[in-house]
């Protein structure tokens, strides 16, 4: 049974990496409308994926109204994500350099134009329109002392955990409710449905759990919430954010969860130091503050535009050297023990390897069907004298390149035959083309080529 599922910042990550292959106009806009419902009636999620979306997709649009080429789909594409979360959080700068390192993952000077251009142009006008509305109030904190920074480095430890432990569940939560969707063979609205449900009843007790999270980020920035709270707040929004994923309630994004929790670990790692050492350390604040930080960095494996961000909201370079500090040891420790980001766990889940290196996406993004050639509809190859006999290995237009690869060279072929996958029969013998060995491997050094150039120019 097929299921829907929002298209979330990796989905747009895959499609960059395909050559920008287009995303609909209406699923960006059905997915922002529907957002602004689960999120006001109170999904624990972030707003900045359906921003990203629509962008991307507003993009796209506009590539297809003028017949552009595919790299100004995806140059247009990054500014789009520029645009959004510049206007979502009041961080143009943060917004450029986001575009770069999470959605182009490669910086060249023919896309760092027209992107700061589009992220300057958000900030312009939601300033125009919300009269500079931030998100979060932040209080004139200051570090008290150097001798601080081992507890910055503490803090990073902790944070990389808590990021951890985030991740882990959000994909526990995920694959458990869907192994419980099929066994049951549940309706579609029946997971969203359960899902509201769950969160509703915890919002009953912690209604700080509930919605975007922002209100109860800034009171704890503005030190409004005691240990206590802040522990048990920290493990309802990590059940309640992972509950909303699983069960597919709305569009929400990973970021804000993401800097509720930063927010939460700070603050209660700060006040738990200010009942032993009181006089010796800073506001517990300050410590929310870059907690805030470095988990996001560390779920978002971003750790250069999460500094900005923080950066750009505090606007104090003191503060900034204690958030980069610990934002690099958070951030290693999870690459460590995780060895990936959030985005991309979720696209190895999904079998798409973008994390090592240009070769490993090349291999695993193009698939047998974009470079095999086509039989008529009598099953004839024209251009073929004689179809390689193959007994065992089946190769499927929708498999990668990769196993085309492999399969030749282990059999030692210099073709091998494409089938057909029918519905229900995935055993299906009836051959539509043929992929030779020397156009795999033309196509992979062509795509190679291309992607050296577009990150160099």
């Amino acid at each position: 049974m097929k299921r829907h599922r929002f298209l979330n910042v990796t989905d747009f990550i895959v499609s960059h990496a395909h050559g920008g292959r287009q995303l609909p106009l209406k699923d960006g806009l059905m997915n922002a409308f529907l957002t602004a419902l689960s999120l006001g009636g109170g999904a624990s999620a972030g707003r900045e994926r359906p921003a990203v979306h629509l962008g991307s997709t507003l993009a796209d649009a506009f590539v297809t109204r003028f017949s552009l080429p595919p790299r100004a789909r995806r140059i247009l594409r990054g500014c789009g994500v520029a645009a959004a979360v510049s206007a979502s959080f009041n961080v143009p700068i943060a917004g450029i350099l986001f575009a770069h390192e999470i959605i182009l993952r490669h910086m060249a000077i023919r896309a760092f134009v027209p992107i700061t251009i589009s992220s300057f142009s958000a900030t312009v006008v939601i300033h125009n329109q919300l009269e500079n509305d931030l998100a979060f109030t932040i209080p004139d904190y200051y570090i008290l002392s150097y001798y601080e920074f081992p507890a910055f480095f503490l803090l990073g430890v902790l944070c990389a955990f808590i990021a951890i432990v985030f991740m882990k569940s959000c994909f526990a939560a995920d694959s458990f409710a869907e192994k419980i969707s099929i066994r049951f063979t549940l309706p579609l609205w029946s997971r969203p449905a359960l899902a509201g449900v769950m969160v509703g009843t915890m919002g009953i007790a912690f209604p700080q759990a509930l919605g975007v999270g922002y209100e109860a980020t800034d009171a704890v920035l503005r030190e409004g919430y005691p240990l206590m709270l802040l522990l048990i707040l920290i493990v309802v929004n990590i059940i309640s954010t992972a509950t909303t994923f699983a069960g597919r309630f709305g569009g929400g994004g990973i970021f804000s969860p993401s800097l509720y929790l930063g927010a939460m670990t700070g603050g209660a790692f700060g006040l738990g130091l200010a009942f032993f050492l009181p006089d010796t350390i800073s506001t517990h604040g300050l410590y929310a503050i870059v907690g805030m930080g470095a988990v996001v960095a560390s779920v978002l494996g971003a750790p250069l535009s999460t500094s900005l961000i923080i950066f750009e909201m505090m606007g104090d370079y003191q503060l900034t050297l204690a958030l980069v500090f610990t934002v690099a040891i958070a951030t290693a420790l999870t690459w460590i023990i995780m060895g990936k980001s959030y985005f991309h766990s979720m696209l190895e889940r999904q079998g798409i390897f973008l994390n090592d290196g240009p070769h490993q996406r090349i291999l695993h993004t193009v698939l047998v069907g974009d470079i095999m050639k086509v039989a008529d509809e009598r099953g004839n190859l024209t251009d073929w004298q004689q179809v390689p006999q193959i007994t065992g290995q089946i190769l499927y237009a929708n498999d990668s390149l990769n196993r085309a690869l492999t399969l030749m060279e282990r059999l030692q072929l210099d073709s091998y035959p494409v089938n057909e996958v029918e519905t229900g029969d995935e055993t299906s013998r009836r051959i539509i083309g043929i992929v030779a060995y020397h156009d795999a491997l033309k196509r992979f050094n062509d795509e190679l080529v291309a992607t050296s150039l577009e990150e160099h120019r």
